[in-house]
């Protein structure tokens, strides 16, 4: 009988079996292992990122939902208090009351991020009821005003008029929102009632 099967030839392709199955573990393990490890630490990286900007975005609806309720229940103190106030803006609000008015900034006072300013209001009002009805009217400003007593108040016999003089402090916010609360649009007048 002959045989086919050779030894040289068998042992010829054993050897070169275990060349390739010695390169082939070598690229597996140079390679593709490190790869796969790689992978395995970005997929955990992922899940872990993915738990935590879950929580993040619930905390953050949590808190907007927070601010929103707060924004609508003091809205009208917040609008007060973000006014910018000036003498111009005050003159015009005061020809309802009186006639001649000057309106004198004196000083500005600043409290982190509160300034408190004063303004002298000199001018004529045709009866003591008008004074009274403009301090009652500055409780009820589109910012936090308050009259400082004393009142200056002299008849004019000339005019027939009332002079006074009257100072007014008004509070108003100085405060700069930062570029992520106005492009996110959490800014208190977004949220209007």
């Amino acid at each position: 009988m002959s045989s086919d099967f050779r030894l040289e030839f068998a042992l010829k392709n054993f050897v070169w079996f275990l060349v390739f199955a010695a390169i082939c573990v070598f690229c597996v393990s140079k390679f593709l292992l490190p790869q796969v490890n790689e992978y395995k630490k970005q997929a955990l990286e992922s899940k872990k990122s993915r738990i935590a900007f879950n929580q993040i975005n619930k905390d953050y609806q949590a808190i907007e939902a927070q601010l929103k309720t707060l924004s609508i229940q003091h809205y009208k103190m917040l609008l007060s208090l973000h006014n910018q106030g000036d003498e111009t803006k005050l003159q015009a609000l005061l020809q309802d009351y009186f006639t001649e008015v000057e309106v004198k900034k004196l000083n500005t006072t600043r409290e982190q991020d509160i300034l408190d300013t004063r303004y002298q209001i000199i001018g004529y009002a045709s009866t003591t009821q008008s004074i009274e009805d403009f301090i009652l009217w500055a409780n009820t400003m589109p910012y936090f005003a308050r009259v400082e007593l004393p009142l200056k108040m002299e008849f004019d016999e000339k005019s027939k008029q009332i002079y006074f003089v009257i100072a007014i402090s008004l509070k108003n916010s100085d405060y700069k929102e930062h570029q992520i609360i106005l492009d996110n649009h959490l800014r208190f007048d977004y949220f209007k009632p």
